[in-house]
């Protein structure tokens, strides 16, 4: 062991005196050995966040993308009636709670300007699927959930410094949207990231509305909670087997749909996990040649 180590010492030292030597070709092994690993290191860390590291939530391989779709037309995924979503709660074997959300924008007038705010309307048991509970206050109640109850928003951390400068007090003042003002009852942490980044207001949408009972009448953008240990086939047979029942029990709208089960992190992703995969071989090449 003595004579490795004294041998590897040596071979430093002969290498540093070469180095001093020859400084024009130290410059220009170490600024190619700089860029091929800075290059490699930039793309794996963008790798790191994006394709290795799982969602922002609790327990987020747990959460699923639910869209329905025409197997014999090829159409693509569409987006969820209200009265299709609860019947996927119903009667599903699979999932903790399902819900659904759809953005907006919304024109708050409070302030001494109008201001445009991305909102999305959600559907029940939204707090409930993604498992994130509001930095203050509280989410919706069931009785804020239903056609004829209280309106309220739960807001952004970002739109509470912004427009409250981080009151502590902000619970119970209120936002004007058209002629209506709607109570803030909770704040949600910065940690809470949720897919459209856009949005800082969240409210919901009561499914039992006499609007929201046509089933060709779809908005709702659907993400489930698996229960613990159950697949993502798994939910998707269990998923076919209820559509399969609507469109029994309801040929006109039903019989044609399929459903689509989807980790969400893959659809979040989408194609760009092969792009990165392909430029971090690339420059792991790029890094080799520098090596060389």
């Amino acid at each position: 062991g003595v004579g490795g180590w004294e041998e590897a010492v040596r071979n430093l030292r002969y290498a540093c005196r070469t180095l001093v030597k020859r400084p024009g070709f130290a410059v220009v092994v170490t600024v190619t050995l700089a860029l091929g690993i800075g290059a490699n290191s930039a793309v794996f860390s963008a790798i790191n966040a994006i394709l290795l590291r799982p969602l922002p939530f609790p327990d987020a391989d747990q959460l699923m993308r639910l869209e329905p779709y025409e197997p014999k037309t090829a159409n693509p995924a569409t987006f969820v009636a209200p009265s299709r979503l609860e019947d996927w709660q119903r009667m599903n074997g699979t999932f903790q709670a399902i819900t659904g959300y759809y953005p907006d924008d919304i024109s708050e007038t409070s302030g001494e300007l109008p201001e445009r705010i991305g909102c999305a309307w959600v559907a029940p048991r939204f707090f409930q699927v993604w498992e994130v509970v509001p930095l203050l206050g509280r989410g919706f109640t069931p009785k804020e959930e239903r056609f004829g109850g209280p309106r309220v928003f739960v807001i952004s951390e970002r739109l509470w410094k912004r427009r409250f400068g981080s009151d502590p007090n902000v619970l119970g003042r209120a936002l004007r949207v058209g002629q209506q003002s709607y109570p803030i009852v909770g704040v949600m942490p910065a940690s809470f990231l949720f897919p459209l980044r856009e949005v800082d207001v969240w409210s919901p949408s009561p499914v039992d509305a006499p609007y929201a009972q046509n089933r060709e009448s779809t908005w709702f953008t659907v993400v489930g909670r698996v229960k613990r240990g159950v697949t993502a086939s798994e939910a998707q047979a269990d998923l076919n087997r209820v559509q399969a029942e609507l469109g029994c029990a309801y040929p006109a709208t039903d019989a044609a749909l399929g459903v689509r089960v989807h980790p969400l992190k893959d659809v979040i992703v989408g194609g760009m996990g092969r792009s990165l995969w392909l430029l971090f071989a690339a420059v792991s090449v790029l890094l080799l040649i520098a090596c060389t």
